[in-house]
């Protein structure tokens, strides 16, 4: 017996050791990768061919503010005020000498690489709450794959500090720090309003599990971040922050959208007329029924994702009955839900959108991993002057590969609401 169970253990060591090690091999291939992308860019692109991209608007900003100029007050800024963050922090770490263009691109993909990999060293503490445990390297694979193939969202944008904060939010809510979820959520909002679409799933899952106190303290710690965010810049100038959503409230429909994908495909069948249009810092289209549309899918969000949260209640209280707990795959599956959701029924579905579901997406199952994939992949193809400038010019092929890849996002949250409408739905 005892030779028995030292075997089992001799197992158990040798599987830990080659998966710390597959682990630490990804870390590496993870930094070298990003980095080889972001040199071929560089080479590509060069500093001129970066000025459409979001992160000129960034060093616009930050240049301001170290110029000693208020956001909202002195220049305009459609970002909520922790966004802020990431475009200053190339200036403080030269600690305040004017940087070239050059530079300040280095420096900033050089900080969304360590918040990258942050977010691998808190899903390596995530999976440790798995039942059954689940091994690391494949997750690490799944999320060193996509995050490669989105590497150019990854070095033009910032969203991924707010997805870091929201995968802090979790890993803190399975650790039993209420409060600090709270915070890690709320400074996510503050970086990026998307986020906010969590909040209830994370609600949801301490009212079903009883834990009315930690909710509470959940509560406290997310108001106290939005309370440390907003109002400073409401008191330098209120109608300026206020502008900023106003901003986001009258764009129209973004050509990569689900609505603006189905007008495309109208078009190109002789059924309507579109106009294709520069505005926004982005390509949109408008037709007679734009505005109708805009209308329909702000309803369809609302009730799609009242739907998604209803049966979240109902599948977490049902797992708390049988089991005394709710299961984190079911936690992750409909934090996924909640956002796409949101990218279906949405004005706008920029690329970098993607990296919103990554953290929580590479949690799944591995098929549905596999899925999330091919929708970047997809993503970064529309990206390419191959698709996208066809796609400006409503050519058919490249509306088609728009419509498939909302598809796809589609079929993935029809999927992850099959999979997890019953207690253990789980798609192995």
């Amino acid at each position: 017996m005892s030779i028995s169970k030292n075997n089992i253990r001799m197992t158990l060591l040798k599987a830990q050791i080659k998966d710390r090690r597959e682990t630490w091999i990804l870390f590496f291939i993870h930094v070298l990768g990003l980095a080889f992308l972001f040199l071929i860019a560089m080479l590509v692109l060069g500093v001129e061919g970066l000025q459409d991209q979001d992160v000129a608007l960034y060093y616009k900003y930050s240049t301001n503010i170290a110029e000693g100029k208020l956001p909202y007050r002195e220049f305009s800024l459609e970002y909520p005020p922790l966004g802020l963050v990431p475009m200053v922090l190339p200036h403080l770490i030269t600690l305040g000498v004017p940087i070239t263009y050059f530079t300040y691109v280095c420096l900033f993909a050089f900080q969304n690489l360590v918040y990258s990999l942050i977010i691998m060293i808190i899903l390596m503490g995530i999976t440790k709450h798995a039942q059954p445990a689940r091994a690391v390297s494949p997750i690490m694979a799944a999320y060193t794959q996509i995050i490669i193939v989105q590497a150019p969202s990854l070095f033009w944008h910032y969203d991924i500090l707010p997805v870091l904060l929201s995968v802090a939010g979790l890993y803190a809510v399975l650790a039993r720090r209420s409060a600090f979820a709270g915070v890690m959520m709320g400074l996510s909002i503050a970086a990026k309003l998307y986020a906010i679409v969590l909040l209830p799933v994370f609600f949801i899952y301490y009212i079903v599990s009883k834990e009315t106190r930690a909710m509470c303290w959940f509560f406290c710690g997310c108001i106290l971040s939005l309370g440390f965010a907003f109002p400073p810049f409401l008191l330098i100038d209120s109608s300026g922050l206020l502008a900023s959503f106003a901003y986001h409230h009258s764009r129209g429909l973004q050509l990569e959208s689900f609505p603006a994908g189905v007008l495309s495909l109208l078009h190109t069948a002789g059924m309507l007329d579109v106009l294709v249009e520069y505005k926004y810092g982005a390509w949109h289209i408008s037709s007679p029924l734009s505005h109708m549309v805009v209308n329909i899918i702000s309803i369809s969000f609302l009730g799609v994702w009242a739907v998604t949260l209803t049966c979240c209640y109902l599948v977490f209280r049902k797992q708390y009955r049988l089991h005394g707990a709710v299961s984190l795959q079911s936690l992750i599956a409909y934090l996924v839900m909640a956002l796409l959701a949101l990218l279906m029924f949405s004005k706008v579905f920029s690329p970098q959108f993607i990296l919103w579901l990554l953290p929580f997406g590479v949690l799944l199952s591995r098929n549905q991993a596999r899925a999330l994939l091919l929708i970047s992949l997809a993503t970064a193809v529309l990206l390419s002057r191959l698709i996208y400038m066809p796609l400006i010019s409503q050519d058919l092929y490249a509306v088609l590969l728009l419509n498939m890849r909302n598809a796809l996002v589609m079929l993935l949250f029809l999927w992850l609401l099959r999979a997890y409408h019953m207690p253990m739905g789980y798609d192995k």
